[in-house]
């Protein structure tokens, strides 16, 4: 493997100096390709209008924008990031029970502590997700897991597309 030589700049004199051009630059490379961008949209499938407070939205939009400036990697990670918080938004609107007694917000947060795999079993077992909503998150998670784990990498462009579709899916199946 090659060396790669890489830097994220120490905030000393010069670098505050010369902040808004080093600036300008980092937005010029994110977006000057104004065809990927278009490329990138045509690609996603989309969800509509979604009126929640949900806290997942804002993750789902920076997973979004990052397909488009062509941060593919980021997107993959972002997605997976949003369904997690889209499975405990879940978790926090539903009304659980245990021994006829109602979670409050406090008990649900233990749930938080389940393993990702198991938290899609658990939603899909107390009738809040489908058996394909089931697929689809651990079809995404796989996607995830490509880039985590050693030696698994994929085609990021055409991954991480599949992974903001397949969030787009799993959100409109539910709204």
């Amino acid at each position: 493997m090659n060396k790669v030589y890489y830097k994220i700049p120490k905030q000393n004199e010069t670098y505050l100096k010369d902040i808004e051009t080093y600036a300008q630059e980092k937005v010029n490379e994110l977006c000057d390709n104004v065809e990927r961008v278009q490329e990138n949209a045509k690609l996603v499938i989309g969800t509509g209008v979604i009126n929640l407070e949900y806290k997942f939205i804002t993750l789902l939009d920076e997973g979004y924008k990052s397909f488009l400036a062509g941060l593919y990697h980021s997107t993959v990670s972002i997605c997976s990031i949003a369904l997690e918080r889209f499975c405990y938004d879940l978790i926090e609107s539903s009304d659980i029970h245990i021994d006829n007694k109602v979670l409050n917000y406090t008990q649900k947060k233990s749930l938080f502590d389940i393993p990702f795999y198991k938290l899609i079993t658990f939603l899909r077992n107390i009738g809040r997700i489908n058996g394909q909503m089931q697929t689809n998150m651990e079809s995404l998670n796989g996607l995830r897991n490509k880039y985590v784990h050693p030696l698994l990498e994929g085609n990021p462009r055409e991954d991480a597309a599949e992974s903001i579709n397949l969030l787009c899916k799993i959100i409109s199946s539910f709204f």
